[in-house]
């Protein structure tokens, strides 16, 4: 039997991943969350994923069938700009040495538009990845032309309703809004609110999130970002 491994974060794209893996081949899956609460207590959103990330495995173990899931613990913040996301590739990597066949990786067609690289960032990692890992490594939701759009249109209601959904923060007028997903201000309100506060202005800081991070809040569009995430 096939062994494959996902990385889950609790959103959309690594739940519609884990939710069509489980329900349309026999793979024996094992499903692991990097866990930064400890490392980063400062980051409200480290915990909000590691919550919602059981909730999912639990929905999907009781609703579609058995698989193994794994918390792990985070140990190092090496290269913090791209921590979740490098650590998460990391322990894919760390399951293909012990021998799993696959990595699935998570990552949506929204997520891949053209952008400026990092030969140090995400990208160059998967591709070095694929590199030494030949034809065990695998974006299926890219490969298959598929994003958000799909995840609402075949995610069970109920399963959908409990993953996390990060519709970003707006900036309108100097004034930052969060999107009302979480009950607490998250790490890219703060950042948003302190870089105003330091000067920068409403471009500005959409243009750091766009090119650098891709993940950041709509400038003067209130509404946007959650229909466009969601």
């Amino acid at each position: 039997m096939t062994k494959t491994c996902i990385s889950i974060t609790g959103g959309v794209d690594s739940t519609y991943l884990l939710y069509k893996t489980l329900s349309e081949t026999q793979d024996e899956i094992t499903a692991f969350h990097v866990d930064f609460t400890e490392l980063t207590p400062e980051i409200n959103s480290a915990s909000l994923e590691k919550t919602f990330s059981q909730n999912i495995v639990n929905w999907l173990k009781t609703n579609v069938r058995d698989f193994t899931f794994e918390n792990i613990v985070a140990v190092s913040k090496e290269d913090m700009k791209y921590y979740s996301t490098k650590e998460a590739l990391k322990q894919g990597q760390k399951y293909l040495e012990k021998g799993f066949d696959k990595f699935l990786i998570g990552k949506a067609t929204e997520d891949n538009r053209k952008v400026v690289k990092s030969p140090t960032g995400n990208d160059a990692f998967i591709k070095q990845l694929k590199e030494t890992f030949l034809n065990k490594v695998f974006m299926p939701l890219v490969e298959l032309n598929q994003g958000k759009p799909h995840a609402i249109a075949n995610l069970p209601k109920n399963l959908y309703n409990i993953t996390l959904k990060c519709g970003k923060c707006t900036i309108e007028n100097g004034v930052v809004t969060p999107c009302g997903s979480c009950t607490f201000k998250c790490k890219y309100v703060a950042f948003c609110e302190e870089k105003l506060n330091d000067g920068w202005t409403s471009d500005k800081v959409l243009d750091y999130y766009m090119k650098v991070t891709r993940r950041g809040p709509y400038v003067g569009l209130p509404g946007k970002a959650t229909n466009w995430y969601l």
